[in-house]
């Protein structure tokens, strides 16, 4: 087989670079140093195509829409941000993980975005309006990386605890219904289904362990 061979070299920065990705349609690609500062790049020609800034501290993960739209960025400043790549804009910034951040990732259709912490948890955000949707715990230790199966049904997560878990994000929507409930209790106490709907909001949602 033949080697490759090297091609066009696109002088990032002065920094050390700690990542770099592929857009979707492969026509750009993503850098980022270890200041905090993203890098959009052309593959055609190598020239800079946008700057992106607003991480207090170093990125430590970024991931493409499949659209290629926006980009999202996860920070050892415990934030994630999201941005619009055609404007160069940031969009939204997600607050609520306790530690740095180590790895996100969008769902098949840009709806949801999962995020994985040092602070033990992952968390599912609303893309649309950057609202934290759910905060899935199980793991013992760091989680350091999460993945979106194909249909986005489950998420997998892995952590510094030898563990994979898999999340059945079908039976998380029975957490929204248990957010319902404690909106309602007063209204719910007061009448007959009071009981049949507290066993659905209850149901458990343990996640499946896979043996290492």
């Amino acid at each position: 087989m033949n080697q490759p061979y090297p091609g066009r070299d696109i002088t990032l920065s002065s920094r050390r670079f700690t990542t770099v990705r592929f857009s979707p349609n492969g026509q750009s690609l993503v850098s980022v140093n270890d200041e905090g500062t993203i890098k959009l790049w052309s593959v055609a020609d190598g020239s800079l195509l946008k700057k992106l800034t607003g991480h207090s501290d170093r990125i430590t993960s970024v991931d493409f829409s499949s659209d290629g739209q926006m980009l999202a960025s996860g920070s050892t400043d415990h934030t994630i941000k999201l941005w619009h790549l055609d404007q160069g804009t940031e969009l939204q910034t997600f607050k609520g993980h306790r530690h740095r951040v180590s790895h996100i990732s969008f769902s098949p259709d840009n709806q949801l975005l999962a995020s994985a912490s040092l602070d033990g948890t992952v968390k599912l955000w609303d893309v649309k309006t950057g609202v934290e949707l759910r905060t899935l715990k199980g793991h013992q230790h760091w989680v350091t990386s999460v993945s979106f199966s194909p249909d986005g049904r489950t998420l997998a997560s892995a952590g510094s605890d030898s563990t994979i878990k898999l999340w059945n994000l079908e039976l998380e929507l029975e957490g929204f219904m248990q957010l319902g409930c404690n909106w309602l209790e007063s209204y719910l106490a007061n009448h007959s289904e009071e009981q049949e709907i507290r066993k659905i909001c209850q149901t458990s949602n343990r996640p499946t362990d896979l043996p290492l």
